[in-house]
């Protein structure tokens, strides 16, 4: 409508000289004006039609059509974007039990929880790293307000360990022990579970 609104106030429909100048060539009709407007938005290239520099309002118009159309392909894919990626429902779909047992498993006392995804497309090779955030304070006397220990696991999943050789899916709900029991730091000892302000966090990724 624009195009043909300018092609209209400066005469360029009804050309009665030849040596003429219109502000856009090729424009005869509200169709032409409206392929060329298709022409601008999508660049697919001028052709017959193309802007002169005889009218300021048509060199005007072709550059705010560019930059809304500019605009439009940001909001575009932003939206596709957002849409396809969906992190924070995919977050809601993977499940942690909401209570962790301590029990023996091959003899040892083992520090378990569960993990299950409920979305149709599994994860494959996920990788869950556990760790436990406490105050220490280091034979120096040196006090750390947030002291981060790896926590081992038995499972394929794995911590730290499955980062370096492949991990599993979780196409079934699969139960995460602690392993490395022998260890001083990695180790889920009942006195380390007796610490006050003792937090333990997962992660998957």
């Amino acid at each position: 409508m624009i195009w043909w609104l300018v092609a209209f106030a400066h005469g360029d429909l009804h050309q009665q000289s030849p040596d003429f100048i219109p502000c856009v060539t090729s424009v005869h009709s509200f169709a032409s004006a409206f392929l060329l407007s298709i022409e601008v938005q999508v660049t697919i290239g001028f052709g017959a039609r193309m802007v002169t520099e005889e009218c300021l309002s048509a060199i005007i118009t072709l550059i705010v059509q560019n930059i809304v159309g500019l605009v439009i392909n940001a909001i575009m894919l932003g939206c596709i974007f957002m849409k396809t990626a969906q992190a924070r429902r995919r977050a809601e779909t993977l499940i942690f039990s909401k209570h962790a047992v301590i029990a023996l498993r091959n003899n040892k006392l083992c520090f378990m929880i569960r993990l299950g995804d409920l979305r149709k497309s599994m994860i494959i090779s996920a990788a869950v790293r556990m760790q436990v955030i406490r105050k220490t304070i280091t034979n120096e006397g040196e006090m750390v307000p947030l002291d981060q220990i790896d926590i081992q696991t038995d499972n394929p999943i794995g911590t730290n360990a499955a980062l370096q050789g492949g991990g599993q899916d979780v196409r079934n709900p699969a139960t995460l022990p602690h392993g490395d029991a022998n260890a001083e730091r990695t180790a889920l000892s009942p006195a380390l579970l007796e610490w006050p302000y003792l937090s333990l966090t997962l992660s998957l990724s």
